[in-house]
């Protein structure tokens, strides 16, 4: 099976014409010189690591094993592919083998190979899977097989293609929920007892409910009272957050379940996850207790995102995305 590879012609693609008209392809960072002079990709990653920016040491890595890639992991006869989105096409390529320095021919991007151009491919004949796999940003990946077979398959009936393409939509949307939620958890992860109480006030404040944080031990818990008006403290729901990186215990359960005995029912909110005896008990206890672990909480922020106010936003900035309708 034939290998393949996608290099960006550059930030909006940019360099496209300069690759159709030099019959190459190329990647940037002339900071770093003839790519061939490191022996190692750990000698060519200490070399980003001092000749870089410092506004790209965050991906040193990341760096150094896509250009350690393009002078060394391509092969002669391997697919090279780029896009134009202005056409909605990509270009077809074989490599030709042969990677070179020459920092004035295609500007800021003087590491080059040399390809032969094989033809192109509308992105609109592609499957969605293949579109989805190519839409990567960055500047080089290597390509699957299906990929590959795909770019090089001949032109066909369209319609096979129209009847999967709202199917994958929502597979890939699916995905991409399940990473979004995934994301927002790490970073809940991190949250400090601060954050999360004013987080965790600014959900109830969504809902109308006012939030007060009436107890804290300084770091483990905090006791926050919920009330219609906001006012009223007797008689109310109670939310008892738990700042802990390890598992609920039964014991905090019964904790929980002790502290709101005198509430209307009680609220358990962790960034961790319940243990299985504490599981247990917090069903039983269901009547009075509600549990809204890392995912509930998760799932809670980003129904709500929208709604919350500039405090509670301002802790976990987000972007919202737009997704085509199936």
């Amino acid at each position: 099976m034939k290998t393949g590879w996608l290099v960006r012609a550059g930030r909006y693609e940019t360099l496209f014409n300069h690759f159709e008209q030099e019959h190459c392809v190329a990647i940037g960072w002339p900071e770093l010189g003839d790519l061939l002079q490191y022996r190692t990709q750990d000698e060519l990653q200490r070399a980003c690591e001092q000749h870089l920016s410092p506004v790209q040491l965050d991906k040193i890595w990341q760096i150094s094993a896509m250009a350690w890639r393009f002078s060394q992991s391509i092969t002669k006869g391997d697919l090279i592919v780029s896009y134009c989105s202005k056409r909605r096409e990509y270009i077809l390529c074989e490599d030709q083998g042969e990677y070179s320095f020459d920092p004035g021919r295609i500007p800021f991007h003087p590491h080059l190979r040399k390809v032969r151009i094989l033809g192109y491919k509308k992105r609109d004949a592609l499957k969605v899977t293949t579109r989805n796999s190519v839409g990567r940003t960055a500047p080089l990946f290597r390509l699957d097989d299906d990929t590959i077979n795909d770019l090089l398959a001949l032109p066909g009936d369209q319609s096979a293609l129209l009847k999967e393409e709202p199917a994958v939509l929502s597979k890939m949307e699916q995905n991409l929920e399940y990473q979004s939620l995934e994301l927002v958890k790490d970073k809940l992860s991190r949250f400090d007892q601060s954050r999360l109480q004013t987080l965790l006030c600014g959900l109830f404040d969504v809902a109308g409910f006012g939030a007060e944080v009436v107890m804290e031990d300084g770091g483990n818990w905090s006791k926050v009272a919920i009330s219609r008006d906001g006012m009223a403290l007797g008689g109310v729901s109670l939310a008892v957050l738990m700042h802990k990186h390890q598992p609920v215990t039964v014991s905090d359960v019964q904790e929980v379940l002790d502290a709101s005995e005198d509430a209307e029912q009680g609220i358990l909110v962790t960034i961790s996850y319940l243990d299985t005896e504490a599981k247990n008990l917090a069903q039983k206890q269901q009547a009075r207790l509600k549990v809204w672990d890392i995912s509930v909480l998760a799932h809670k922020v980003l129904q709500h995102y929208d709604n919350l106010n500039a405090h509670a936003q301002a802790l976990l900035p987000l972007s919202k995305v737009y997704w085509p309708t199936v």
